[in-house]
């Protein structure tokens, strides 16, 4: 057990020293150098867990997804808008990693790629019918609700978080209904 813990907290620490640098630099700047000092760890201690800087990048991006996917298993009981708001209190409670992976990638894909996943989720491993989506149009739908959404979180995010979570989660639900009603139509 004290093995795990340390492994727990020696993994933590280098992933908050890698996001407190990536606030001021582009990633293929930082160095494993730079991450044992100010985290006052040896570079072995590093090499243990992580091969690199950009390992370190993609096992921070795989826990930010496997966290959304606990959060959607509870999609069946609370429905679509309470995982937007678990969604959305996330964000809101780690803005420090979303804001250092933002600057150094582009925003908007990061979070359509991770809205895809939500919705993927929906449609195929919830064995839910995506609100009355045909198969046919399903594709083109859960991208028009990706980047449709995706744009909704940039903005909150952009405007200091200011409107409440209920109200954004309320505002991306009636996004995918509207979206729904439409694809009804095709």
């Amino acid at each position: 057990m004290a093995t795990d813990l340390r492994t727990r907290y020696t993994r933590s620490i280098i992933q908050r020293t890698f996001i407190e640098l990536m606030k001021n630099k582009p990633i293929d700047k930082i160095t494993v150098k730079e991450i044992c000092d100010k985290a006052e760890i040896n570079r072995s201690t590093f090499y243990k867990h992580y091969r690199d800087i950009y390992d370190v990048e993609e096992k921070i991006e795989e826990e930010v997804r496997e966290l959304a996917l606990e959060m959607l298993r509870e999609f069946k009981e609370k429905g679509i808008k309470e995982v937007f708001v678990k969604i959305l209190e996330s964000v809101r409670d780690n803005i420090d990693f979303y804001t250092a992976v933002f600057m150094q990638k582009n925003t908007s894909d990061i979070l359509k790629i991770v809205l895809e996943d939500y919705f993927k989720y929906l449609s195929d491993e919830a064995d839910i019918d995506f609100i009355g989506i045909s198969k046919k149009n399903r594709e083109y739908i859960l991208h028009y609700i990706s980047w449709g959404c995706s744009g909704i979180m940039i903005c909150w995010i952009k405007n200091g978080m200011k409107d409440s979570v209920d109200s954004v989660a309320e505002l991306m639900e009636k996004t995918i209904q509207n979206a729904a009603d439409f694809s009804l139509k095709l």
